[in-house]
């Protein structure tokens, strides 16, 4: 099933997209909180970068004193002074 297609039905239905997309969710706490959903995997990390691999796209937050609070297989918590978040 495609990516439009998956879309669709989850507009069809009600449903939250990135249920059925797997697109990543990302909920922005002021500057210093992070909570990410549907992740793939860890790229890279440091207290100056986080670069995560999700589904359709790369994440990257910059930023000082980058601190994973929790994480699990599919979501995760970044605290610390956040500078700058992209897609890449």
């Amino acid at each position: 099933m495609g990516y439009d297609v998956r879309r669709n039905l989850a507009e069809n239905l009600k449903l939250p997209k990135d249920l059925l997309t797997g697109d990543v969710n990302v909920r922005i706490m002021g500057k210093r909180e992070v909570f990410i959903e549907n992740y793939r995997y860890i790229i890279e990390y440091s207290e100056a970068v986080l670069k995560l691999q999700c589904k359709n796209t790369k994440l990257k937050i910059t930023g000082n004193k980058l601190v994973i609070e929790y994480y699990s297989k599919d979501e995760m918590l970044v605290k610390g002074m956040i500078d700058e978040i992209c897609y890449y």
